[in-house]
């Protein structure tokens, strides 16, 4: 398959905010070979793309841990993307039994002395394994991006954790580390990605009655970016927006929540409520409740 595409999007502080972080664009063409099999799916993307990051002051920058010196520059890589998918389920929508295996990795080398090239690997396995007429579910994802500077990184390409498929007492995006900065006499917080990331999802699935079910889950993750090495990169306040930032480290996040569930023939309309276990700081949200479809 061959693709050109031309993306703009504009990424709100957070879901549903009418306040915009920044604006992406990017713009490519990619050539793309696919072999899909009884449970296996193999893929393989090799593209050329220019990424842009604007609409983004220097204060904004140091927020979210970003180069200020790639801002509203035009930046071309040479993309090279592999992907393994393995899926042996006894139901797609309402699964009981089997496993699901995701593997990918991402090479992205810049093709002009603008920025540092990263390679990003990720791994995601569900597994589900019925007890009585209940249904447990472990969810376990880890990633890693190598590169020298992680200030580099455009935000998209980041690792996040919070939302209603990670840890559900935070909202989307908005689990630690974050960046703060004073606006209006206020103090806001940023997501600002990491670099390292481990997410490990519980849930037990109960049925109640007809097409209802229960639901008891614990999520955990932590979320990590790594010093700058290059001093030149971490010039402007070591690539943070704020103290707090600067001296973060990781460390376990967690939720504890309950749920339910009503079936329907497109799959399971959702409601879950979680709880933050470990409260950090002010950034951090208390709990979060979500409504979606889907497991």
């Amino acid at each position: 398959t061959v693709k050109g595409y031309c993306n703009k999007f504009d990424q709100p502080v957070y879901i549903g905010s009418k306040r915009t972080l920044y604006r992406g664009r990017n713009n490519g063409a990619l050539i793309s070979s696919q072999q899909k099999r009884m449970q296996r799916d193999i893929a393989l993307n090799l593209g050329l793309q220019h990424i842009k990051i604007n609409q983004l002051s220097d204060r904004l920058s140091q927020a979210i841990d970003f180069l200020p010196a790639l801002i509203n520059k035009w930046v071309p890589y040479l993309n090279l993307e592999p992907t393994l998918f393995i899926e042996a389920l006894n139901d797609k929508l309402y699964p009981s039994k089997g496993f699901t295996t995701l593997v990918s990795c991402k090479w992205m080398l810049p093709l002009a002395h603008k920025a540092e090239y990263f390679f990003k690997v990720m791994v995601d396995q569900s597994t589900f394994f019925p007890i009585s007429r209940a249904v447990f579910g472990m969810r376990v994802r880890a990633g890693h991006i190598f590169t020298k500077n992680f200030c580099e990184i455009v935000p998209p390409e980041r690792f996040y954790l919070g939302g209603p498929n990670s840890i559900r007492c935070y909202l989307p995006d908005l689990a630690p580390p974050l960046g703060k900065l004073k606006i209006n006499d206020s103090e806001c917080c940023f997501p600002q990605g990491g670099g390292t990331m481990v997410n490990i999802n519980f849930e037990m699935r109960i049925p109640v009655i007809h097409s209802m079910a229960a639901v008891v889950f614990n999520d955990l993750g932590i979320l990590s970016k790594p010093i700058n090495s290059d001093p030149a990169a971490a010039s402007f306040q070591g690539c943070c927006g704020c103290n707090e930032s600067q001296n973060w480290y990781p460390q376990i996040l967690g939720a504890v929540g309950i749920g339910f569930r009503y079936n329907t023939p497109i799959g399971p309309l959702r409601f879950d409520f979680g709880w933050n276990i470990n409260q950090r700081c002010d950034c951090d949200s208390p709990y979060a409740w979500y409504i979606a479809l889907g497991h």
